[in-house]
């Protein structure tokens, strides 16, 4: 939220935010892939083999792993970014370069975000919550602190900038933490085999976290027949309405995912139910009552928010407008969140992968459809739609 407020100072609801957003969304959905994917597979892969004394060696193998993949997703990202914004966003004109330069410097860091992301999943799987938590924040505080002290000379390029500087920071964090010597086996060979079951039952997962992406980026893709502006009312309503998400699901999952895992590998099926049954009652006793009061101050929550410097009261208003639409995704996406760690405690990942990949062709015609009728906000009531139809699914078949 603080690095979106201080994007909307430095250069309001401009080509210059929508070029970025439209392109970080695509090597991003990478990022998602390799970040929340891994950590979703790796606790409660790391608990069974942390039973068996052989936790930190299974850590050693899936970084090892991990880094040789991120590592090609990283230079065929970097090569192919020129292409895949051309494709996408063939409107571009003068925001083609900067576009461009993002999604590279966004594929750049993959690597590293996967390996970060495996420390992550440690850190949480040891209920050390606040060090996986911090990790996060640093690479959002070197992004501000590069939009801040460098947009004045770099422009729109500090935002991405930022990112892998942050990247890097916060993987330096973990080595010194853990020291070099000690951060891994060194001398441990890859156990190709260990890996490849890991990767089975992460792909799916990897695969059902890059769903939202995917589908943020056909939203931003028929934003774009509006103009980069449009991109950014789009963009900047959807990370305010997702914050209630963000603070309270992301939270309250987190929490209860070791707690069902544990009971999971012990075969204690009540005990698993219960988990279940308090992440949801505990999510809708603080998500309800935010999404009651963005109805009711959506206008002046954004003004609060986001109305300085370049960003104004008609970019306020657009905004506004594009948030109300968006509310259904808060409370749907918010259980949703629980019922997900559910599927990934049971290994059973792919079944929600099926329901995700409805939900993107689901995208496609309600999207097409709602923006030819109420224009950029229909993707907005599109995004609100399918949560209720993707919540409704999963929920049923967990």
């Amino acid at each position: 939220m603080l690095r979106d407020i201080v994007i909307a100072h430095q250069f309001g609801a401009s080509e210059i935010v929508g070029a970025y957003n439209a392109a970080m969304t695509i090597p991003n959905t990478f990022i998602l892939f390799m970040l929340t994917g891994i950590k979703d597979a790796f606790v409660p892969s790391y608990l069974k083999y942390e039973s068996q004394k052989k936790g930190f060696a299974h850590l050693t193998n899936i970084v090892k792993g991990t880094f040789i993949i991120g590592l090609v997703i990283s230079i065929l990202g970097v090569l192919f970014s020129p292409f895949l914004i051309s494709t996408f966003f063939p409107t571009f004109d003068s925001e083609r370069k900067l576009a461009i330069y993002t999604s590279s410097v966004y594929f750049l860091s993959i690597f590293l975000v996967g390996v970060n992301a495996v420390y992550e999943g440690y850190f949480d799987a040891n209920k050390k919550y606040s060090f996986s938590t911090f990790s996060q924040t640093v690479v959002v505080l070197s992004t501000i602190g590069s939009i801040l002290f460098l947009s004045h000379f770099m422009g729109g390029y500090s935002i991405a900038f930022g990112y892998l500087m942050g990247t890097i920071i916060s993987f330096l964090i973990k080595l010194f933490y853990f020291k070099p010597q000690q951060f891994i086996y060194w001398k441990q060979k890859i156990n190709v085999d260990e890996v490849k079951r890991f990767y089975y039952v992460f792909i799916p997962v990897g695969l059902t976290t890059m769903v939202g992406q995917i589908n943020l980026n056909i939203s931003n893709f028929y934003a774009a027949q509006f103009g980069a502006e449009a991109i950014s009312y789009v963009n900047y309503a959807f990370r305010l309405v997702s914050i209630p998400q963000a603070f309270f699901g992301v939270t309250v999952a987190t929490i209860i995912f070791p707690l069902i895992s544990k009971a999971k590998s012990e075969d204690n099926w009540s005990g698993f139910k219960a988990g279940i049954e308090k992440g949801l009652s505990i999510m809708f006793l603080f998500v309800s009552p935010s999404v009651a009061g963005l109805a009711l101050l959506m206008e002046e929550i954004v003004q609060i928010v986001y109305e300085r410097g370049a960003f104004d009261s008609v970019a306020t208003a657009a905004t506004s407008e594009v948030g109300y639409y968006y509310l259904g995704t808060v409370l749907f996406f918010s259980i949703q969140v629980i019922i997900a760690k559910g599927f990934y405690s049971l290994e059973k990942g792919n079944l929600i992968l099926r329901i995700g990949i409805v939900s993107i062709f689901l995208n496609i015609i309600f999207g097409f459809l709602f923006t030819r009728w109420i224009g950029y906000k229909g993707l907005g009531l599109s995004s609100s739609v399918i949560g209720f139809i993707y919540t409704t699914l999963a929920f049923i078949l967990l």
